[in-house]
C-alpha cells in the first residue's frame, strides 16, 4: 500500500513479477518537511548575502586597481616635479653662493677703501 497526501494506492492484485524491484519509499511527516523548507530558505539567504558579500569585495578590488593606476602615475609625476624643486633649489644655492661671495669681496674693498681714507686723512692733518 502507498499514500501520498492521504490518497492511497493498493497494488497487492499485481503479481510478483510485475512488481519493480528498484522501488524506495520515503516517508516525510510534516514537520520535517516544514524543517527542511525553513532550513533550504536558511541556505538559499546564506547563499544570497556571500553572494553580494562577493560582489561587493570583487567592486573594491576593481577600484582599488584602478586607483592603484592612477596613484602610481600620480606618484611618477609628483617625482618629476621634486626632481624640479630640487634642482631649482640647488640652482638657487649656487646663485646664494655667488651673491654671498660678492658680498664679502665688496665688504673687504669697503674695509681697505675705509683704512686708506684714515691713512689718508691722518697724513693731511699732521
Amino acid at each position: 500500500m502507498l499514500a501520498i497526501d492521504g490518497v492511497g494506492f493498493d497494488w497487492s492484485d499485481m503479481a510478483k513479477e510485475q512488481v519493480q524491484t528498484n522501488m524506495a519509499i520515503m516517508a516525510f511527516s510534516d514537520s520535517e518537511c516544514d524543517d527542511l523548507i525553513v532550513k533550504l530558505n536558511q541556505t538559499e539567504f546564506i547563499a544570497a548575502t556571500y553572494k553580494r558579500g562577493l560582489a561587493t569585495v570583487e567592486e573594491r578590488l576593481i577600484t582599488y586597481r584602478k586607483n592603484k593606476v592612477l596613484f602610481s602615475e600620480e606618484v611618477a609625476v609628483l617625482k618629476r616635479e621634486v626632481a624640479c624643486k630640487d634642482y631649482e633649489i640647488n640652482v638657487l644655492k649656487s646663485e646664494f653662493e655667488k651673491v654671498k661671495q660678492e658680498k664679502e669681496g665688496i665688504k673687504f674693498k669697503i674695509e681697505k677703501f675705509n683704512n686708506a681714507s684714515k691713512s689718508l686723512n691722518k697724513l693731511l692733518e699732521s
